[in-house]
């Protein structure tokens, strides 16, 4: 059994709580459950309880994001502004296409 970190982060803030788990995606579902069980108790800095969690990140010492969660929010906005990267890098290669820049 291993002791992994759960940082639980929102807009505004973060907390940090130790898990005892044999797989960092055992301790990130203690993580999740914790948080489900008891939203109380995680106690962030700067204080934002009321402020929606966006993710929790599972690392040890040595290693870090062994196991991520997403809130579909940040999932919906991160996937948008791929989007907009993909668009936007696909229409400056059309531009130097056209100008004879390729």
């Amino acid at each position: 059994m291993s002791r992994y970190k759960a940082y639980y982060s929102t807009d505004v803030g973060e907390a940090l709580y130790h898990f005892d788990a044999d797989t960092p995606g055992e301790a990130l579902g203690f993580a999740l459950d914790f948080c489900g069980r008891m939203p109380d108790a995680l106690q962030f800095n700067p204080h934002d309880g009321l402020m929606p969690l966006d993710v929790i990140e599972i690392d040890t010492d040595g290693e870090e994001r062994l196991a991520v969660w997403q809130s579909e929010k940040l999932r919906l906005i991160t996937r948008k502004f791929l989007q907009d990267v993909v668009c936007t890098l696909g229409l400056e290669h059309l531009r130097r296409i056209k100008a004879g820049d390729s």
